[in-house]
């Protein structure tokens, strides 16, 4: 049972519903729980942020909205594909990084924005609908490492940075986050 509401006698109510044996297990999630696992899940809760039209904290996208802007650019809008075009090898570099072990990747392009858009076509282009939607979720669209800095609960995301300002922290790594930095030549 989920309820938004601050629920305080619910293991009662619980300990009640598991007695009456209709149900294999029977838990309740409140607004506590809930706001808990958002504070935890930085990037489930910018995207629920994003849904519900509001957003946490300037500067910080979901992949999704930074795919719009970047992608829209351009009349007609830019597709994935026409992105990396002639950059599949970079693509699965890509791919395999953020797969393996937390790292710090660099991304070179034409120009920073032209990097960023590629790494934002690379993640979208998963194969794998359930890789690709694990990965989306997991993935925080920053402008700088300023802003991302701010964001306590960091564990184990992907930050894409639109840019990089000065030397980004290595506190990022330690907490298992991957961080990607485009690049121009």
């Amino acid at each position: 049972f989920v309820t938004p509401l601050v629920w305080a006698d619910k293991e009662e109510w619980e300990n009640e519903k598991k007695k009456e044996g209709v149900w294999r297990d029977v838990i309740v999630i409140d607004g506590v729980d809930l706001k808990d696992w958002l504070e935890e899940a930085t990037a489930v809760s910018l995207q629920f942020a994003a849904e519900l039209g509001i957003v946490p904290e300037e500067g910080l996208q979901t992949p999704e909205q930074a795919w719009q802007d970047w992608s829209y650019l351009t009349d007609p809008p830019m597709s994935e594909e026409l992105v990396v075009t002639g950059r599949e090898e970079q693509e699965k570099d890509l791919n395999n990084r953020i797969s393996g072990q937390p790292c710090i990747v660099t991304i070179r392009g034409d120009s920073p924005r032209e990097a960023w858009g590629f790494c934002l076509a690379t993640l979208r282009r998963i194969e794998i609908e359930e890789k690709r939607k694990s990965i989306l979720a997991r993935t925080i669209v920053a402008d700088n490492e300023e802003i991302i800095s701010r964001l306590r609960h960091l564990k184990n995301h992907i930050i894409l940075l639109k840019q990089a300002i000065g030397q980004v922290s290595g506190y990022l790594l330690s907490r298992d986050c991957h961080i990607i930095i485009p690049e121009g030549n």
